[in-house]
């Protein structure tokens, strides 16, 4: 329940933000793509190296490349 209640809190915040700051999105925006790859970086990589067999090793490494694929023609329709 608190981390609902911080989320609406930072919707607020944002869009006070917003409103007096000129271009605070952007710095929102990279504030939470930060918090992101800290997750990532403390919660789910360890996960990854818990079980090490070479299939699965295999199959996350297709899977990361799966993604980063994925997200290149996203960045061919921005511009």
């Amino acid at each position: 329940m608190l981390s609902g209640v911080t989320a609406i809190i930072g919707t607020v915040v944002s869009l006070l933000l917003n409103n007096v700051i000129q271009n605070a999105h952007l710095f929102l925006l990279s504030f939470a793509a930060a918090n992101l790859l800290y997750i990532a970086g403390t919660n789910l990589i360890p996960e990854l190296h818990k079980n090490s067999n070479v299939k699965q090793d295999i199959l996350q490494i297709i899977s990361f490349v799966f993604g980063i694929a994925m997200m290149f023609p996203l960045l061919l329709l921005e511009k």
